[in-house]
């Protein structure tokens, strides 16, 4: 009896394991499925697994593969040896052996190794360690060695004792030091490199050496702490040779349901300056309102500045209410100190009402001047169909302000303003828009003070083809306005384009437009001027060249403007030949012209430009822009701009830089400013070099682009 009785227990545990190891299709909660290559054993007294060869574990989203596997079923601890592979979410590391508890997700990897990749897909940083000790959220790396270079021997690394890593988020290191081959160069008691692309956490600082005016030469140096992902910052400690020390802080603090912000405070105790810097920011954000505040303050021997702003945001379903209270205390600033309150209402009175209330107090002081002002605006509108009725009261004054006297800002004030205007107003086959306006305005700072009913009437772009070779478009619009000063202002506008393709390769556009203004209106705001002109432009594309040539000419003023010719060709991939002349109409004499070649072949980087004034008969400038492969690894450049007229090199720099495989030093000489320069980058942070300007410290130089300097505005 009990022979049967053991037997019955045995295959009752074997099917329980059988069901456990497959995956029952039955089961709600996630199994675990081993697969073994070679041989698999279990002990029923035990409830031990062991298997041999091809190990593969499955557990959710978690894969585990080995040479050998020992699993306690009961207890969900297991250890697999041999070629270890580990992958969880993204999350790909191999070691010697592992132990680990399917139940918890803590465990250990010995001799293990990683790859992270960095925010905005950088690059990847390679992790090895002694150990790894794993937990659900994050795992920490003991005897670390961490590098972006991917060689098997790298050529620089960061050694530590231990990193903690928080998957997708960041690595924070504890005793960094940083070994260009096997030369330690940097030490940190402390440092954080981001994982993600949040803004606030992106904060892997490398020592900064510079030179400024006031500084002398410095060493600006951040050093990163992390207690929690709600509490964690940056400590500054800076060295000047003509401030001495500066030291400071940030703190960035979640505290749930109260909000998350942070804390900023930074000293510089040299008497030649005596600097203080604080700020602080704060967010409060529930289900209907959000509170947000932000505050910064400065105080030194040449500086006092105090900024401060607090929105607080409330939203329902039918409304919608926001606060705010600004503070600006500058000496240096052309308004000294501003203060302004104020507020807004947005509410949804029915399906088709809505109500919109704005409100504001400023005070302003100036150098010669204080000022207060009140700016209010109440808006309801009405809408059903396509017609939508409005009211609004809008004023901009000062209260302390005799009402004789002129007030210097621009404002138009609408004492009320009364509108109903018509989104489809069907004329025949015509779809208009129409707009009705009666109101009493005031206008600064002319003073002008009156009554007026304005009437208007659009015809919105309209497009026809009478045939595939052409299209017209036309749009027009009609307004006329009566004053309680008995005058009458009206206008008629009108616009007809009109685009033809003459062959496959050339297209030619034509735009009319005219306005004609009758009667005279007391105010400046509404006020419609004559015009009429005429547009023409020409386009021919073919294969490798394409070429364009516009102009106008205005009728009220009798006047051409400048006939633009543009010319670009393209032979093959490297090669890129453009030009752009300008010429006087109508006797079409030219006035200048902008020749740009550009080469580009790899490495090797090609510009040459220049501007010619033909009327003045020299170049006004010459713009090189150069850059040229020396070998493999080495990089030589020059951009520079030429002043021939004034004999003289507006910007000129030389730069070599040479490519270390994972980092790039680079070594730049501006001529003109006679300022040397040199960075050291490491390829995975680009953003993040560490650098040596002989002026500015800690960038090369950056020009504008060809394009952008000698482009031809229209």
């Amino acid at each position: 009896m009990r022979t049967w009785r053991n037997l019955i227990k045995r295959a009752a545990a074997l099917l329980a394991l059988l069901a456990l190891l497959g995956g029952a299709a039955w089961a709600k909660d996630p199994r675990v499925h081993v697969v073994v290559g070679e041989k698999g054993t279990y002990n029923f007294d035990t409830h031990i697994f062991r298997g041999e060869g091809g190990i593969e574990i499955t557990y959710d989203d978690l894969y585990i593969a080995g040479d050998y596997l020992v699993w306690n079923v009961d207890s969900g601890d297991l250890k697999v040896t041999g070629s270890v592979l580990f992958d969880q979410d993204e999350l790909q590391m191999t070691g010697d052996a592992l132990y680990y508890n399917l139940n918890s997700g803590k465990g250990t990897f010995d001799r293990a190794e990683a790859e992270l990749i960095l925010s905005e897909k950088t690059g990847t940083v390679f992790v090895s360690g002694e150990e790894i000790a794993l937990e659900s959220e994050q795992f920490y790396i003991r005897g670390a060695h961490l590098t972006t270079c991917d060689l098997p021997v790298s050529h620089y690394h960061v050694a530590t004792k231990e990193i903690e890593v928080i998957p997708d988020e960041k690595a924070i290191i504890r005793g960094v030091t940083y070994y260009e081959g096997k030369i330690p160069i940097f030490y940190w008691p402390y440092l954080v490199i981001p994982l993600d692309t949040q803004e606030r956490d992106t904060r892997f600082s490398l020592p900064v050496v510079g030179f400024g005016e006031e500084e002398g030469y410095y060493l600006k140096n951040t050093f990163n702490y992390y207690s929690n992902p709600k509490a964690y910052g940056h400590l500054y400690f800076d060295i000047f040779t003509r401030l001495g020390l500066g030291v400071g802080a940030r703190h960035f603090y979640d505290l749930n349901t109260l909000g998350l912000g942070s804390l900023y405070l930074y000293h510089i105790p040299s008497s030649q300056l005596e600097l203080w810097k604080a700020a602080w920011d704060h967010e409060v954000e529930k289900d209907s309102w959000q509170l947000k505040t932000d505050s910064a303050y400065e105080n030194s021997l040449k500086k006092k500045l105090v900024n401060s702003e607090t929105r607080l945001a409330l939203s329902q379903p039918k409304f919608a209410a926001e606060a705010w209270l600004v503070y600006k205390d500058d000496e240096s600033a052309a308004v000294k100190r501003l203060f302004e309150y104020g507020g807004k209402w947005e509410q949804r009175l029915s399906d088709n009402w809505r109500l919109n209330l704005v409100g504001k107090l400023t005070e302003q002081k100036k150098a010669r001047e204080d000022l207060r002002l009140v700016d209010y605006l109440a808006e309801t509108t009405y809408s059903r169909g396509r017609h939508n009725l409005s009211l609004a009261v809008e004023q901009k004054y000062n209260p302390e302000l005799l009402k004789t006297a002129g007030q210097a800002w621009r404002h138009i004030q609408r004492l009320p303003e009364l509108g109903w205007e018509v989104s489809d107003l069907a004329l025949g086959d015509l779809r208009l828009k129409s707009k009705l306006l009666l109101g009493r305005y005031r206008e600064n700072p002319q003073g002008t003070t009156g009554s007026r009913l304005r009437g208007q009437i659009n015809l919105p772009s309209r497009t026809w083809r009478p045939w595939d070779s052409l299209s017209l478009s036309y749009q027009g619009e009609a307004v006329g306005a009566v004053y309680a000063e008995q005058k009458k202002h009206g206008s008629l506008y009108g616009r007809v384009a009109a685009t033809q393709r003459l062959t496959d390769h050339l297209q030619l556009t034509s735009t009319y437009s005219q306005r004609v203004a009758w009667g005279s209106s007391p105010f400046r705001f509404d006020l419609q001027k004559p015009l009429q002109d005429l547009s023409l432009r020409a386009n021919y594309r073919k294969n490798t060249w394409q070429a364009s040539l516009s102009g106008s000419y205005d009728f009220k003023a009798e006047k051409y403007s400048a006939l633009l010719f543009r010319t670009s060709w393209r032979p093959n991939a490297n090669w890129s030949l453009d030009l752009s002349t300008s010429h006087n109409l109508p006797d079409f004499k030219i006035e200048r012209a902008v020749p740009i070649i550009e080469y580009m072949a790899g490495d090797t980087k090609i510009q040459l430009a220049g501007r010619y004034r033909f009327d003045r008969s020299r170049w006004e400038r010459l713009d090189t822009k150069l850059s040229l492969p020396v070998g493999e690894t080495w990089q030589v450049s020059y951009e520079g701009i030429y002043e021939p007229a004034r004999k003289r090199f507006k910007a000129g720099q030389f730069s070599v830089s040479k490519d270390l495989h994972c980092r790039t030093i680079s070594f730049a000489y501006e001529h003109v400013e006679q300022r040397v320069a040199f960075q050291y980058t490491i390829k995975a942070f680009p953003t993040l070099p560490i650098g040596w300007d002989s002026v500015e410290g800690i960038s090369l130089f950056d020009f504008e682009e060809i394009s952008d300097i000698i482009g031809l505005e229209e």
